[in-house]
């Protein structure tokens, strides 16, 4: 039996559409599902490297909000558009810091206070087999904590 794992948009909406295990924002358990909690991520802004706030180790959520090109929500782009648009300086937004490791040099990642972390969770329908969802949820977390990287404030 596989698991079929699709991560939807980092960008954080509710459930991504997937086969058997499904990634979720904090809550799942509303939707029926059981969960585990793989890892709490930091929230960071994507500003272009030449901002002035880039180069500091933290941001409060009031000075994005000050800015013209900052938006509360996401646009509705893949993340790969999102950078773009940040690095053109036309977009400042707040992101997971798990995709800090996809930003190249014209953008930076600056932690943002005054934002909970987001709770990534694996969720799943309770019919699942213990052991080989045991497993896999092992894997994910061994996975997870290697590639995330979480900005620190100085």
């Amino acid at each position: 039996m596989g698991f079929d794992l699709v991560v939807q948009d980092e960008i954080g909406a509710g459930v991504a559409a997937c086969g058997l295990v499904e990634l979720v924002a904090e809550g799942g358990e509303c939707l029926g599902l059981r969960t585990a909690e793989l890892i709490k991520e930091a929230p960071v802004a994507l500003l272009s490297a030449g901002h002035p706030l880039a180069s500091r180790p933290a941001v409060t959520i009031g000075e994005l909000r000050r800015l013209d090109t900052f938006a509360e929500k996401c646009p509705d782009s893949s993340l790969d558009q999102i950078i773009d648009l940040v690095a053109l300086r036309r977009l400042i937004v707040v992101v997971s810091d798990s995709i800090t490791g996809k930003l190249g040099p014209e953008v930076a990642a600056v932690l943002v206070t005054g934002v909970p972390a987001s709770l990534l969770v694996l969720g799943w329908m309770p019919a699942i087999p213990r052991p080989a969802l045991a497993a896999f949820i092992s894997q994910v977390k061994r996975v997870m904590d290697s590639l995330v990287t979480h900005p620190k404030a100085s």
